[in-house]
């Protein structure tokens, strides 16, 4: 059987191309200035990126289901970071509105894919079915 990989999941993919999008939007001017804020909303980023890959690769519901959970943390602490931007006018209004679209977009696939896992568990410890005999 082949391996599985992170980008198997949608909700992955999506925190990939979330990362790709706000390193692109940090690299202009506006952020030179700021350069820790900058490192903090690239970080929170990627960290949602690789917490979803780091629980998937935990081979465990338990573990992986806390990773997603972690993630969504990450994806809240990103939504502040992005309208910390804006208010200091590094970010547009129109960039912020349209990175944080992204990051409901992603929070949302994340969430999804987190109440699955959670389901998946419950039914782990279902008992068996009475025989009909």
């Amino acid at each position: 059987m082949p391996r599985q990989r992170p980008d198997d999941l949608l909700s992955w993919r999506a925190a990939r191309a979330l990362a790709v999008a706000v390193h692109r939007s940090t690299a202009g001017a506006p952020f030179q200035a700021e350069p820790e804020l900058r490192a903090e909303l690239r970080a929170a980023a990627t960290a949602v990126m690789t917490t979803i890959a780091e629980g998937y690769e935990q081979k465990t519901c338990g573990e992986f289901e806390r990773r997603l959970v972690t993630a969504l943390g990450a994806t809240a602490r990103l939504e502040s970071l992005i309208c910390l931007a804006e208010d200091m006018r590094l970010l547009t209004r129109d960039g912020a509105r349209r990175m944080r679209a992204r990051v409901t977009e992603t929070s949302g696939l994340i969430d999804t894919l987190q109440q699955a896992v959670q389901r998946y568990q419950q039914l782990q410890y279902l008992p068996a079915p009475a025989r009909l005999n």
